[in-house]
């Protein structure tokens, strides 16, 4: 369990660490010891949209409120993006929801 847990948190902070790279998408909960559940928004583009863009890339997220409607108020939203890391995820994913996300930038 303790690996599980270890991977777990390595691949969140890598996610991140890529994601905050993208031009345009903000993080939304960037705790330190965080869950491993990344959740975001690009601007100018729907959550919604996002997520279909990222599926046809074979990409599962979640696009939503998430049953969080009050954090999200108080950031100001009604939806983001959520990827959820779990233990059989690889680098390579992170990679390929980075280079996903990067491309919508482009349109």
């Amino acid at each position: 369990m303790d690996l599980i847990a270890s991977h777990e948190k390595d691949l969140t902070m890598y996610t991140m660490e890529r994601l905050s790279e993208v031009p345009g998408l903000t993080l939304i909960g960037t705790a330190p010891n965080k869950s491993s559940v990344i959740s975001y928004i690009v601007d100018g583009v729907s959550s919604e949209n996002v997520a279909k863009y990222l599926n046809n890339d074979g990409i599962a997220v979640r696009a939503g409120h998430h049953c969080a409607q009050p954090i999200l108020k108080r950031h100001g939203l009604s939806s983001c993006v959520r990827a959820s890391i779990g233990l059989y995820n690889t680098k390579e994913e992170i990679e390929s929801l980075a280079r996903s996300t990067l491309k919508i930038m482009r349109y």
